[in-house]
């Protein structure tokens, strides 16, 4: 079970990401493969 501790590190976890493949690949070329595959988890669980 996720406690709010783990729900909120998983989404600062998956906010990092996303603002890194932004700024290297720009918000029209990320996409959320990229991004759930850089933290770790599959993109559902985005």
């Amino acid at each position: 079970m996720n406690t709010p501790k783990n729900v909120n590190s998983r989404k600062h976890e998956i906010i990092k990401a996303s603002v890194e493949l932004f700024y290297k690949y720009g918000y029209q070329k990320a996409s959320l493969r990229d991004i759930a595959r850089k933290v770790g988890i599959s993109q559902a669980a985005i």
